[in-house]
C-alpha cells in the first residue's frame, strides 16, 4: 500500500535494505551450513580411500631395503628366502639394526612376509602382488 503514495516505493526498498527479513537474517548461517556440509562430503572420499589403499612412503634403509628386494628377486617373482647376513649384504652401507628394523617394516606394511624358526632365526621373502 506504500507503494501506491509518492515516494513511497523508496521508502519501502529503503526500509528492505536497513531492516533485513528473517529469510536475509538466517541466510548466512544457511550458507555457512551448506559449505561445511559440501567440505565433508568432497573430505569423506579422501578418507575413505585413504583406509581402503593405505599410501606410505619409504626412506632411508626402508626405501633402500625394498629396492635392493626387488632387484635382487628377478623376473618380478618373490626368489628365495632371505637371513639377515643375506640382507646386510644387498646394503652393506647399512647398519644391520636398521637393516632388520627395515625388513620388519617392510613386514608390517605387507611387502614383505618374514617366517620364523625356533629361536631368533627367521627369512624373510618379497609378498606375492
Amino acid at each position: 500500500m506504500a507503494g501506491e503514495v509518492p515516494l513511497g516505493d523508496v521508502v519501502v526498498k529503503l526500509a528492505g535494505e536497513l531492516i533485513p527479513s528473517q529469510a536475509q537474517k538466517a541466510r548466512p548461517h544457511w550458507e555457512g551450513a551448506i559449505s561445511e556440509r559440501t567440505n565433508e562430503h568432497s573430505e569423506r572420499p579422501d578418507r575413505h580411500a585413504q583406509m581402503l589403499a593405505p599410501t606410505t612412503t619409504l626412506v632411508g634403509p626402508r626405501f633402500d631395503l625394498a629396492v635392493a628386494l626387488a632387484r635382487a628377486s628377478g623376473d618380478g617373482m618373490a626368489g628365495r628366502s632371505l637371513t639377515i647376513n643375506d640382507l646386510c649384504k644387498l646394503l652393506p652401507q647399512v647398519d644391520p639394526k636398521d637393516v632388520e628394523k627395515a625388513a620388519f617394516d617392510l613386514d608390517a606394511l605387507g611387502l614383505t612376509s618374514i617366517q620364523r624358526s625356533f629361536g631368533e632365526h627367521w627369512w624373510l621373502r618379497l609378498s606375492p602382488i
